[in-house]
């Protein structure tokens, strides 16, 4: 991993660009084999023996007049080497952080979104639970206003958008798959360790091409760490975070196979309203997809409406 640093003609100016590297060989690294002795909020914080790790945060809001938007706002771990560094530089690390900030305004049909990468070095990027539960990079960032980390802010900006949320949990964390262990294709090894904080009440204010709305609804959050990847005959991954009327909530999820059928080992989760879940296996629900999108880039074609 590196930087390179470069002058703009005559300018003063300096651009950065990251360059990352490395393999995407797995060896070395903690797998997800059988359950974890779940502790939180130690457990909120980072798993720098595993390779692969991000805290997913996605919401609805709205407006006192009825506006609504949605936010996505997701910070990613990537482990380049298992073993950590030793060196007298402040720059020298094995962690690389990469982070995905996203707004919709559904009245004015407009969708914002940025993306940022940085190394877990001279407090550039990085994830803590000492002296509270802290995700971030650069100024982009999630933390706990508590030690439990019952209550948490995000906050993140672009030129165009700005997010300033106020998180209380509303129901404590909802282990997905057995216990927390989440299986994504037959071979042992292959599973993430995985938990879902499914109703957050969100309160704060979006801004957006300089007008602020203050705001209020509901957002949910998925962390999960592993040192796996999909099954080889894996072609695509669908996710869905329902949040019910009726305080309940559903996850939903398939990973779609290069024959057209569907993963067995992955499934779904209906979280009660005292907070007791309903493990679904992968029969016990369909999703259809009712269009289609193809990427002008790749010719890639995606599932587009259910």
């Amino acid at each position: 991993f590196g930087v390179s640093l470069i002058a703009l003609g005559s300018s003063s100016e300096v651009s950065a660009r990251t360059v990352i590297s490395g393999s995407p060989d797995a060896t070395g690294f903690t797998r997800a084999f059988e359950p974890l002795d779940w502790q939180f909020p130690r457990d909120f914080g980072p798993h720098s023996d595993y390779q692969t790790e991000w805290w997913y945060y996605t919401g609805n809001l709205a407006a006192a007049d009825g506006r609504r938007f949605g936010f996505q706002f997701t910070i990613f771990r990537r482990g380049i080497t298992p073993e950590g560094v030793a060196s007298e530089s402040e720059w020298r690390t094995n962690q690389l952080y990469m982070a995905h900030f996203a707004v919709t305004n559904v009245a004015g049909e407009r969708f914002f979104h940025e993306e940022r990468f940085s190394r877990a070095s001279a407090d550039l990027a990085g994830a803590v639970i000492d002296p509270v539960y802290r995700v971030w990079l650069e100024n982009w960032e999630v933390r706990a206003l508590d030690s439990e980390a019952q209550r948490t802010q995000i906050d993140a900006a672009t030129e165009s958008v700005a997010l300033a949320l106020t998180l209380d949990q509303r129901k404590p964390p909802a282990l997905q798959g057995d216990r927390g262990l989440s299986a994504k294709s037959a071979e042992p090894g292959n599973a993430s360790h995985y938990y879902s904080l499914t109703r957050l009440d969100a309160r704060g204010v979006v801004t957006i091409l300089g007008e602020s709305f203050e705001v209020e609804g509901y957002a949910w959050k998925d962390h999960e760490f592993s040192a796996c990847a999909l099954g080889g005959s894996a072609l695509g991954w669908d996710w869905f975070g329902l949040q019910l009327d009726d305080n309940r909530e559903l996850m939903v999820g398939q990973i779609r196979l290069t024959d057209g059928g569907r993963d067995p080992y992955f499934g779904g989760l209906l979280i009660l309203p005292d907070a007791s879940t309903l493990y679904l296996d992968a029969e016990d629900f369909t999703i259809e997809a009712i269009g289609s999108w193809e990427s002008p880039h790749t010719g890639a074609v995606y599932p587009s409406g259910w």
